[in-house]
């Protein structure tokens, strides 16, 4: 599979988990910086800063089966952009009752452009068991706990900055678009294979929803790519 193009000014942050045991878990999600581009001690600077911030607004809305284990900074702008890690070691402090490991509260990022096909999302693991009004629906009051904890940690970063780089919003990046139909040459059978853009479309992000339904991370529970 071919390298990702770069994004120039873009930088990932990259949220790292345990799951009930299983290590290695995640989510990202992407801030456009100006300046820059930032060094590794940049990264660590605004790593530092939302790290402060998960680990004070989240803690309350996931049991002890779920660590926040670490975060990692990327420049995008070339694939010799800076790169950071910082270790985390925080555990949820919410009632321990047992919730499905695949459980999550999805976090919806609102873009101007409208166009078919899946949108920004998150999938925190977050939850517990006394938060369900069913077995598919958090109560109002624990979706808008999640909605302020989620907007304090993303909004942490904007406006900060550290030697040259500002960092200025939260931005999504689109790496695809469409699609082509390829023919196995055996069975004759054919796939759609996503059609990867020459320069990734960037998206500012308006603001984040928290959605009422309870999410399912399944096999994005390592995508923190």
């Amino acid at each position: 599979m071919p390298a990702l193009p770069s994004v120039a000014d873009v930088m990932r942050i990259r949220m790292l988990w345990t799951i009930q045991g299983k290590e290695d878990q995640g989510l990202r999600f992407f801030m456009k910086y100006t300046g820059g581009p930032p060094s590794t001690a940049d990264l660590l600077y605004f790593l530092g800063i939302v790290k402060a911030s998960a680990d004070s607004a989240l803690p309350t809305l996931f049991s002890p089966d779920n660590v926040i284990t670490g975060w990692i900074a990327e420049d995008l702008s070339s694939s010799m952009g800076a790169v950071a890690e910082l270790t985390d070691s925080t555990p949820g402090t919410g009632p321990s009752d047992y919730i499905p490991s695949g459980t999550c509260v999805v976090s919806s990022y609102e873009v101007t452009r409208r166009y078919r096909g899946g949108h920004p999302r998150s999938y925190w693991p977050l939850g517990i068991s006394t938060e369900l009004t069913n077995a598919g629906t958090w109560t109002p009051g624990f979706v808008s706990s999640c909605q302020s904890a989620i907007d304090t940690v993303v909004d942490s970063l904007p406006a900060s900055t550290h030697g040259s780089t500002t960092i200025v919003g939260q931005v999504n990046v689109s790496y695809y678009d469409g699609f082509t139909s390829v023919e196995n040459p055996i069975t004759h059978r054919y796939r759609n294979v996503p059609t990867l853009r020459a320069t990734p479309l960037v998206d500012t992000v308006n603001s984040i929803i928290v959605r009422p339904y309870v999410g399912s991370m399944r096999r994005r529970r390592p995508k923190t790519s």
